[in-house]
């Protein structure tokens, strides 16, 4: 009856919110100031606004970066000026800076990685590999004083696939890609409530002729999608799997993309759409936007604006049906 409830409450926030049009936001390095940025941008017209700088920003961490879009709240891993670690959140609607936590703590020895925010529980998810155990954990992380919880071993997994992550706050699932010891690569999927993995199919690039980056999920659905270049045809395709047994399907070809952005994408699940970044043969760099059900191109745009260098930590403010006054607190905007 959960599930019920929370699709219906969610066709509800849909269908409600239809008039609206939001932006994805990224971090921008920009070369002339030496400062980092947040920025909006617009996925139909490839404008990028600035919307505030973040002093004191040394480095960011790649492949850690979560969006709370029903708080208007970007997060991310950062390193300052004096090189402490920071668990930054930023208000979306002026660009501020709202905390600085220290991160990570004292007690974390190793990596985090593939951070995913839960709007449900207002908790952040991530992997961690803990170099005095030699183990990955799936964690809990507060984004409030950075704390992280060790939530469940993961005693098979030897190494992660970078940018190869999802969360589905709808049904409570993370996905992952992992190495596990015997060298196999296979997709994982968390239950988050039962803390145990559910499906952990093979996962063969040789059946498909490569591999596979750039993973989202539809969340109304609960359905997984990414990109996969196939080295025999020499194509870029746009793919929905199945996270039970890992099987692909093909549902776009894209002929004059040569290379993708890693770390670059999101999804817009009220429109039905998969953002991501490549470059043409040309050598030049486009932002795409996919139809998720057809997996073709609905619109290509050059990104431009008052900036000078370059974008990454792409995340898009998918609403949520757990907020009552989502008009009041969402950074989407909407006229309904």
């Amino acid at each position: 009856m959960k599930n019920l409830y929370l699709l219906v409450f969610y066709l509800f926030v849909v269908y409600s919110l239809q008039a609206q049009e939001c932006n994805t936001y990224a971090l921008h390095w920009d070369l002339d100031q030496n400062t980092e940025f947040i920025t909006q941008l617009d996925p139909i017209s490839g404008e990028v606004i600035k919307l505030d700088s973040i002093p004191s920003i040394n480095m960011v961490q790649h492949g850690f970066s979560a969006i709370n879009p029903d708080q208007g709240i970007y997060y991310f891993h950062g390193l300052d000026d004096g090189n402490s670690g920071k668990l930054y959140s930023l208000n979306l609607h002026d660009g501020s800076i709202q905390t600085a936590v220290d991160f990570p703590p004292a007690d974390i020895n190793g990596n985090l990685i593939e951070m995913h925010y839960h709007p449900f529980n207002g908790l952040l998810y991530a992997l961690h590999w803990d170099n005095e155990e030699e183990m990955e954990y799936f964690v809990s992380i507060n984004p409030q004083n950075g704390e992280v919880i060790k939530i469940q071993s993961l005693v098979d997994v030897h190494l992660i696939q970078m940018d190869y992550s999802a969360l589905d706050h709808l049904n409570d699932r993370y996905y992952f890609m992992g190495i596990d010891y015997n060298n196999d690569a296979r997709l994982y999927t968390i239950d988050i409530n039962t803390e145990a993995i559910i499906f952990d199919p093979l996962f063969s690039s040789n059946e498909i002729n490569g591999g596979v980056n750039e993973l989202e999920v539809n969340t109304g659905r609960g359905t997984l999608y990414s990109l996969h270049y196939d080295q025999v045809e020499s194509m870029e395709y746009f793919v929905q799997i199945n996270p039970e047994t890992a099987s692909i399907t093909k549902l776009g070809s894209f002929p004059s993309i040569q290379f993708i952005q890693s770390g670059f994408s999101a999804i817009n699940t009220l429109k039905g759409e998969y953002y991501f970044y490549g470059i043409d043969e040309n050598g030049d760099g486009v932002f795409h936007t996919v139809n998720i059900f057809s997996g073709e191109i609905t619109n290509s745009v050059d990104i431009y604006g008052d900036f000078n260098g370059g974008l990454k930590e792409l995340q898009f403010p998918n609403i949520s049906p757990v907020i009552p006054k989502i008009s009041q607190t969402a950074i989407c905007d909407t006229d309904s």
